[in-house]
C-alpha cells in the first residue's frame, strides 16, 4: 500500500501492489472482501462518496465499486494509466483524475462517462475548490476551470511540480517541487505570494495540508541520507517549527479534529504531535449570586452537569448580580496563543454574558467578550493572539477568568439562573516549544 486507505462507515478500503483492492473492518482489521484484477496496480489512491461507492484507477481502467460487498457499479474499458486518486465533487456528480497520457479528465460519477479532457498531462491528486481544479504537471502549477477544463492560469516553477496541491481558506494554493526543495504559495490570480526554501537535499513527495489556523504542514524526505523532516509553516511563509525523523516520511501529514498532527514514518511508527495543552479549571469562587447546585467538578466536562447560580442583591443596576471567577494554571509562561472556552446558558432570554480575563501586567480585569446568553447551552471561544502572556502570572503561571451575567432587557421571570457547563483554557506553544 502506497496511499492512505479511505474510511466509510467502519470500513477501510485501499489498493495494494499485489493488484488487489482490500476492504477491512476498521475496528478489528478483519478482511471483509477483496478483489483481484491482474495487472491493475490500483495503488494511486481512492475516494469514497457518501453513498459508499469507491472510485479508483489503475493500469488499464477506472472502477466504481460498492464498499459494502466490492461489486462493480461501473468500469471504463479504456487502455489508460491513472496518475492520481480521483478528486470528487459529489454535489455535482463529477470526479477529476489524472492520466499519464491523454491529459487530465473529468468524469461522471454515475457511469464514468467522460465530460471533458484537458491537454494538461496527468499529475498527482489535486483539489477542487470554488470551481477550480489545481494540477501540478511538468514545471507548472495549473489552475483549470472545473466546468470546462480550460486553463485559467499557470505558475512556473524551477523544478517539476509532481506533488499534490493544497488550497487554503483564503484561496491561496500551496505546492512544492520534487527535486530542488522549494515550496510555493500562489495567490488566487496565479501570482507568487511567497516561497519557502527547504534545507538542501530535502524534497517534498506528498501533499501538504492546511490547518484551521492557516498553518501549513509539509512532509519532506532527504534523498541521500534517507531521513525525514516535517515543517510547520506560518501563513506568511515563515517557519513555525520543524521536526526530524530517523527515516523517511513519504505520506502526507494528517490532522485530527482536536488539532493533533499525525505523521507516518517508514520506521513503521506513527508519530503524533500537538502544539497545545488544555488547562482545566482548578479553582472556583462565586463572587456574586447564590449557587443553587454544582461546583468546580461540574465545569471540567461538557456533560450537562452544571454549576447553577441565581442572582443576588447588588448596590446599583450597573453591577452584575451573578459573577463567577474560575482559576487555572498554564503549562507554559510564554504561549503564542490562548483560547478560552466557555459553554453556558441562562434560564430566560435578555440576559447578558460577559467574559473578563485577568491581566497580570496591568493588574486589572480585561473584557475579552460580551454577548447575549442563550437559553440552550452555547459555546463562546475567545482567541488571544496578541501578547497572550499578559494573562499568565509569570511566577505561578496562574490564570483567572471572571464570568458575569446581568439583565439586558425586560425579563418575565425572576429569579433567573446562569448555568455553566464547561470552562477551560487551551494554551498553544510558541515556535520551537514543546
Amino acid at each position: 500500500m502506497s496511499r492512505a486507505p479511505s474510511l466509510w462507515q467502519g470500513r477501510l478500503v485501499f489498493g495494494a501492489h499485489d493488484d488487489t483492492v482490500y476492504c477491512l473492518d476498521a475496528a478489528t482489521g478483519a478482511l471483509l472482501w477483496s478483489v483481484y484484477e491482474p495487472g491493475s496496480i490500483p495503488t494511486m489512491g481512492q475516494v469514497v462518496d457518501s453513498q459508499g461507492i469507491v472510485y479508483y484507477g489503475g493500469l488499464g481502467k477506472i472502477w466504481a465499486r460498492d464498499v459494502r460487498d466490492g461489486s462493480v457499479v461501473w468500469s471504463t474499458g479504456e487502455n489508460i494509466i491513472t496518475t492520481s486518486a480521483p478528486s470528487l465533487v459529489e454535489s455535482e456528480g463529477r470526479f477529476y483524475i489524472g492520466q499519464s497520457s491523454g491529459g487530465w479528465r473529468c468524469r461522471r460519477t454515475s457511469d464514468g462517462e467522460l465530460i471533458w479532457t484537458s491537454w494538461v498531462s496527468g499529475g498527482s491528486t489535486s483539489p477542487v475548490d470554488s470551481g477550480r481544479v489545481y494540477v501540478g504537471s511538468g514545471h507548472y502549477l495549473y489552475c483549470l476551470d472545473a466546468a470546462t477544463g480550460s486553463v485559467i492560469w499557470r505558475f512556473w516553477e524551477r523544478a517539476a511540480m509532481l506533488n499534490s496541491v493544497a488550497v487554503g481558506h483564503d484561496g491561496t494554493t500551496y505546492s512544492g517541487t520534487s527535486s530542488v526543495g522549494l515550496f510555493y504559495a500562489v495567490n488566487p490570480d496565479g501570482s507568487e505570494k511567497w516561497r519557502f526554501d527547504f534545507e538542501r537535499s530535502y524534497v517534498m513527495l506528498s501533499a501538504p495540508i492546511v490547518g484551521g489556523d492557516g498553518t501549513i504542514y509539509v512532509s519532506t524526505v532527504h534523498g541521500v541520507a534517507r531521513l525525514g523532516r516535517v515543517y510547520a509553516i506560518k501563513p506568511d511563509g515563515t517557519l513555525l517549527w520543524q521536526y526530524d525523523f530517523p527515516t523517511q516520511t513519504f505520506a502526507s501529514p494528517t490532522l485530527g479534529p482536536d488539532g493533533t498532527l499525525y505523521i507516518l514514518c517508514s520506521d513503521k511508527y506513527l508519530y503524533a504531535f500537538r502544539d497545545w495543552e488544555r488547562a482545566a479549571p482548578t479553582g472556583l469562587t462565586v463572587l456574586r449570586g447564590l449557587a443553587l447546585s454544582g461546583g468546580l467538578p461540574d465545569l471540567t466536562e461538557s456533560d450537562d452537569s452544571r454549576l447553577v447560580v441565581r442572582p443576588w442583591f447588588v448596590l446599583t443596576t450597573q453591577e452584575a448580580p451573578v459573577q463567577v471567577v474560575v482559576e487555572s494554571t498554564s503549562p507554559i509562561p510564554d504561549p503564542r496563543k490562548i483560547l478560552f472556552t466557555l459553554e453556558a446558558s441562562a434560564s430566560i432570554p435578555n440576559i447578558g454574558q460577559k467574559i473578563e480575563l485577568f491581566n497580570y501586567v496591568t493588574g486589572r480585569w480585561e473584557t475579552v467578550d460580551s454577548r447575549p446568553a442563550t437559553t440552550a447551552d452555547s459555546i463562546a471561544e475567545i482567541v488571544i493572539t496578541k501578547n497572550p502572556e499578559r494573562f499568565i502570572q509569570p511566577l505561578t503561571l496562574a490564570m483567572k477568568a471572571k464570568i458575569s451575567y446581568k439583565e439586558a432587557g425586560p425579563i418575565l421571570l425572576y429569579p433567573w439562573q446562569a448555568r455553566l457547563d464547561h470552562v477551560f483554557w487551551t494554551v498553544y506553544h510558541s515556535p520551537g516549544g514543546g
